[in-house]
């Protein structure tokens, strides 16, 4: 389990930073794709779930969102599988629109995933019940609760649920807790209620944390997604770990994440 020991601070992103760093991955000069973004963050979500949880017989439930967040989830369910998991199921309540999500969809099912129907509600809470690992892909980095109100349904609920699940699942978070502000964490800022927010025991982080690592504490917290082109990290100034080996994701250390932020006033690029 590599643990990262950079001697430095590792780079912070705010909402704004995060959509500026993928939209520059997918822009002309660098020639990403979403969907390969996808795929190699999903990978490494997966990566780090055999990390924490490595029984291969593990009953694994990935809860995921319309959006990118939940294809990530698609994408680790499947890997997961194709890693020797012999129990891995999907609750997709509301699948995205555009036609990758149906083909990351199609490919999860065809690698054998389960998908426990949403509507479903004893269905939902046996698997969140049996589960011995959650997946939370629920929202990510572009997530925006109504001060209103809150988290839509049918998410509310399902994250509720998640927090009570029977056995005390390890939950593993991908990129962001679901109901957190990225920025701030579980404390929503000028004043507003938190909405109800996932309790994660594991944060894989993608690209890079988010401000809001700073107030994760649960047990392990990752970095994953080793595809930031040299020339990207160095325009934007961002302070990344060294990945050991051929490793897909790096464990950071407690006091890796809380002090370097990118500065978005100097054209996003920041000292670490």
């Amino acid at each position: 389990m590599a643990t990262a020991s950079t001697g430095r601070s590792v780079t912070l992103l705010d909402q704004k930073q995060a959509q500026e760093v993928d939209a520059r991955l997918m822009s002309e000069e660098y020639g990403y794709t979403l969907e390969q973004l996808m795929e190699m963050a999903g990978v490494a979500v997966a990566v780090a779930a055999t990390r924490e949880c490595p029984e291969r017989r593990t009953r694994v439930v990935a809860v995921c969102g319309p959006g990118n967040n939940g294809g990530d989830g698609l994408v680790a369910a499947r890997h997961l599988t194709l890693f020797g998991y012999q129990q891995v199921a999907l609750i997709y309540p509301k699948p995205g629109r555009l036609a990758h999500y149906r083909r990351l969809l199609t490919q999860a099912r065809q690698c054998g995933v389960d998908e426990v129907r949403a509507d479903d509600a004893a269905a939902v809470d046996g698997a969140l019940d049996q589960a011995d690992l959650l997946i939370d892909a629920i929202f990510g980095f572009s997530f925006q609760a109504d001060a209103q109100t809150g988290i839509r349904e049918p998410f509310a609920s399902l994250i509720a649920r998640m927090n009570r699940a029977a056995k005390r699942p390890t939950v593993l978070a991908v990129d962001v807790p679901s109901g957190w502000h990225v920025e701030c964490g579980p404390h929503w800022p000028d004043g507003a209620t938190a909405p109800p927010c996932v309790r994660a025991d594991v944060l894989v982080s993608l690209t890079a944390p988010k401000r809001c690592a700073q107030h994760f504490i649960g047990r392990a917290h990752y970095l994953g997604g080793r595809f930031v082109p040299p020339p990207l990290a160095r325009a934007l100034s961002l302070c990344l770990p060294e990945y050991p080996g051929t490793e897909c994701v790096v464990r950071l250390s407690p006091g890796d994440a809380v002090a370097g932020t990118a500065d978005a006033s100097n054209g996003g690029a920041g000292v670490a």
